[in-house]
């Protein structure tokens, strides 16, 4: 039987949304490389610990560089989580991934780590 898999490979060495398992993974980045597509470049993040690399698209690539800076050299070493969700795409909602970045919170002076008075 002949069958697509075999040439290609089931898994691939990128992510995809299916392949979190509907979970958010914490990470951490071991480098950035940049591969060539038919619709151009694009980062891709390789994580500590996994064969796959997470193919960033401009929304993604935006996040990161906000929290780390636009020298993606230096993103190493950082972490992210990355979650499966939904985007639209052609009218239709299809699987996507998206990273967050947690937001180191420092503790107030009194020791509390939230400052919301209620």
């Amino acid at each position: 039987m002949a069958n697509y898999d075999d040439v290609y490979g089931s898994s691939g060495k990128h992510l995809k949304a299916e392949d979190l398992k509907d979970r958010t993974h914490k990470l951490t980045i071991i480098g950035v490389d940049i591969a060539t597509f038919k619709e151009g470049k694009k980062l891709v993040l390789n994580f500590k610990g996994k064969e796959k690399g997470l193919v960033l698209n401009k929304t993604n690539a935006r996040i990161v560089a906000k929290y780390y800076g636009a020298d993606y050299d230096k993103w190493g070493g950082n972490e992210i989580e990355i979650f499966p969700t939904e985007t639209e795409f052609n009218g239709q909602l299809v699987p996507c991934i998206r990273v967050r970045i947690e937001k180191p919170v420092a503790p107030s002076a009194d020791g509390f780590m939230d400052d919301i008075p209620f």
